[in-house]
């Protein structure tokens, strides 16, 4: 990966991208969510550091009330289970409701995010709660940036799993199903 790159990853990931960006900042629950993305604002610098690659946990719904949705075997998204149901990011898990956060990123030169997170592109493209492939297409058009996420679960040093969708800021539909090979920097980072 090149050094055009910030990588914000859920700390239990951080090991996987010592040395592979300009900037990295990994995070847990209680880090504030509105922190983190005032400091990729921070990092971004137009024809320099563009380009945003977030680790983090996808939400599934498991059973009403579960941890925030999050599957409570393990703390991750099964594959089972219904994910898109957002973004597990600092303190305030992001969803079709507040995804409005990301505008912090707009107009700061940032050109591609990647979402390596579980089933954040699942949905149905309704933009009701739960809809993945609406919360992305929202990303996009907040941050002006082209967003890539999957719509299955992702693991940790393995190539992408399930479909991959590009999201675009100037479309009103919810992505692009793409096919391999895949855009050089939708490239999974963690598997270089």
């Amino acid at each position: 990966m090149d050094k055009s790159w910030i990588i914000l990853t859920d700390a239990q990931f951080a090991g996987y991208f010592d040395g592979l960006a300009a900037a990295k900042i990994g995070f847990n629950g209680s880090t504030e969510t509105k922190t983190l993305l005032g400091w990729v604002a921070s990092q971004l610098r137009p024809g320099k550091v563009n380009k945003l690659y977030i680790m983090a946990h996808g939400i599934s719904l498991t059973t009403a009330g579960a941890a925030q949705g999050m599957s409570l075997e393990g703390d991750y998204s099964l594959p089972e289970k219904t994910s898109g149901f957002g973004i597990m990011l600092g303190d305030t898990p992001i969803a079709v409701d507040n995804d409005h956060l990301f505008q912090a990123l707009r107009g700061k030169g940032l050109k591609y995010i990647v979402l390596a997170s579980c089933g954040i592109a699942n949905g149905n493209n309704q933009g009701n709660w739960g809809d993945g492939r609406s919360l992305c297409q929202h990303i996009a058009s907040y941050t002006g940036a082209t967003v890539f996420a999957s719509d299955v679960t992702q693991y940790a040093g393995a190539d992408w799993t399930g479909n991959l969708y590009q999201f675009k800021p100037n479309q009103s539909t919810g992505g692009q199903l793409l096919s391999r090979p895949y855009p050089q920097v939708a490239t999974r980072v963690d598997y270089e």
